[in-house]
């Protein structure tokens, strides 16, 4: 599976950095609740079949077999005279599985049936790292490649539009001049890939810094500030003791994790959940030094775990 993998991969970059070809993103955002995103990429007939040709002829069967269904599912167009392979690849999902599903790794997706916003990093790639390793040099050499084309290759363009169901009133992008219900970007990656942001709204009353400020509201909560940890009055005839934890109420707080531990980096920590903000620990061992910190916890507008970073540190020392 890793070789079969590996071969799509090196097609893929021999396409792209060759510019034999191109994708180009479509995100449709319906008022009934749904956003369409459909990706749909042109390689270069002419070229592909050289390459292809030269791995049937000079690979392994896993390769030739490959090559033999690289394009089985791809359709044949012209563009400005140029014949083209183009696969299409659509799907429609609502409003918070679109966001909850793309906004991993650190990227922000905000939509609306009014507006959308997604920003986060394009992928910076170093062409070289791949390249350098024996069984992809293997692959490009059966290609009929020079490795040095993909060294050399800088950048990739992908073209992105956003369509709504009313004209677009403020965006980041360039709106279409043959319709004023969609926006047009094109964005890099590759070694000079930087961040992407898209903004569109139909609302006249959204501003980008409105979105932005909703995120950082929705989606991140303050850590709580850890006010007391007291070591509870011992009772003569009972082995175990406690402690109450004590501290002051997050703002959009749901829940509170205490984490507790004897060990000061929290090493085998153990944790409890409450939504009050005094809480006693039980069942801890007399003669025991025990650290806490607590945790503010939400969910958001995606109906995930937003949790704080930790509070403060306190610790006490119970007595024997």
């Amino acid at each position: 599976m890793k070789r079969v993998k590996l071969l799509a991969a090196v097609l893929m970059v021999v396409l792209v950095f060759t510019g034999c070809m191109k994708e180009d993103a479509k995100i449709i955002v319906s008022e009934d609740g749904y956003v369409t995103m459909g990706v749909t990429v042109d390689i270069k007939k002419e070229t592909c079949d050289k390459i292809l040709k030269k791995i049937k002829a000079n690979g392994d069967e896993i390769s030739k077999s490959i090559a033999e269904s690289f394009t089985k599912d791809m359709k044949v167009v012209t563009i400005d005279g140029v014949e083209f392979y183009e696969a299409k690849e659509s799907e429609k999902k609502t409003y918070k599985e679109f966001m909850s599903t793309n906004s991993d790794d650190g990227t922000d997706v905000y939509v609306t049936k009014d507006t959308i916003y997604i920003n986060g990093k394009a992928k910076k790639t170093s062409m070289t790292g791949d390249v350098n390793s024996k069984e992809m040099e293997a692959m490009l050499k059966a290609s009929g490649v020079d490795a040095s084309v993909i060294n050399e290759a800088k950048d990739i363009k992908l073209t992105y539009s956003v369509e709504f169901d009313k004209n677009i009133e403020s965006t980041n992008g360039i709106i279409d001049k043959d319709n004023p219900k969609k926006a047009n970007y094109s964005i890099t990656e590759g070694i000079n890939a930087s961040s992407i942001t898209i903004f569109a709204t139909t609302n006249k009353s959204v501003t980008l810094k409105d979105v932005q400020n909703y995120i950082k509201k929705n989606r991140t909560i303050a850590k709580p500030i850890l006010k007391k940890v007291k070591a509870d009055k011992l009772k003569k005839k009972t082995k175990k003791a406690s402690i109450t934890v004590k501290f002051k109420k997050v703002n959009g707080a749901e829940k509170y994790k205490i984490e507790y531990a004897t060990n000061k980096k929290f090493k085998n920590s153990r944790v409890k959940i409450t939504s009050k903000t005094t809480y006693k620990i039980k069942r801890l061992k007399r003669g025991k030094r025990y650290f806490v910190r607590v945790y503010a916890m939400k969910k958001n507008d995606m109906g995930k775990d937003v949790i704080s970073k930790a509070s403060n540190k306190k610790s006490v020392k119970i007595k024997k």
